[in-house]
């Protein structure tokens, strides 16, 4: 990651040169409601034209697991996310996760398992045929076949990469929106240099948030810091001997 450069002296640059250009004044963010908290965001404008990353369009054709029915016969391309070799009376059962963009599904095979194992790989696309079933009252797909798939030519990689839903671009604004609020002009200038490097937002923006906690998928990080960054605000509402200005700065940059 480049290194930011040190702040100047004590008076800081205007907002609109730190963050790129005069925003628009016209956007607001939702209140965090919290007990006994009755204030109100102070209305907010925001700028900055970030290219639309993450907009999907789903194949037709295609079975998604967020579509997947007990009864459902299914046959197509998943990634293998998980995979293990486990022991039962009869032999050997494989025990795996497939997934897409849409989610992950628990997955089993009984037939051969031990043969099919050294052939695979986690992170592999796979060809599936199989059933979707229940066990323990989750969806749970009974593998008659499964095989890495060699020819991905005919396959879009965004199918198998789960991505945030919302509004990525939105977000972005609100959180830039947000920073600019930010009286300290020496954190006022540490944030600008944040969202002026072209190259450190479009890793932000393309980032999980975690591997498997919580905002696992592409945009994740930067919807999960608008979500703290929101809290810490109404927060610094709440109890006004907080330094908001740390508080704020901190919270941008907690996950990076």
């Amino acid at each position: 990651m480049p290194r930011w450069p040190g702040i100047r002296g004590k008076e800081a640059a205007p907002t609109e040169e730190l963050f790129g250009g005069a925003p628009p004044a016209n956007a607001r963010f939702p209140v965090i409601e919290l007990p006994g908290y009755t204030g109100e965001m102070e209305s907010m404008s925001i700028d900055a034209e970030q290219p639309d990353l993450f907009t999907q369009t789903e194949n037709p054709n295609r079975l998604w697991v967020k579509d997947l029915e007990p009864g459902t016969d299914i046959s197509g391309p998943f990634a293998l996310t998980h995979m293990a070799l486990k022991p039962y009376t009869g032999g050997k059962f494989l025990q795996v996760k497939l997934g897409d963009k849409t989610g992950r599904v628990a997955a089993v095979l009984w037939n051969g398992a031990e043969e099919v194992y050294p052939n695979l790989d986690i992170g592999d696309i796979v060809d599936v045929q199989g059933k979707v079933d229940t066990y323990r009252d989750k969806k749970q797909v009974v593998i008659r076949r499964i095989d890495r798939k060699e020819d991905l030519d005919s396959l879009d990689p965004n199918d198998f990469i789960a991505a945030v839903q919302a509004d990525v671009k939105g977000i972005w604004e609100d959180l830039k929106a947000i920073a600019r609020t930010v009286k300290d002009p020496h954190l006022l200038e540490l944030l600008g240099k944040f969202f002026k490097d072209e190259a450190i937002v479009d890793a932000f923006l393309r980032a999980p948030g975690g591997k498997q906690w919580h905002h696992g998928y592409i945009g994740g990080l930067v919807e999960h810091t608008l979500g703290v960054v929101r809290n810490c605000v109404a927060i610094a509402e709440q109890y006004p001997f907080i330094k908001r200005d740390v508080l704020v700065t901190g919270a941008i940059f907690h996950d990076l």
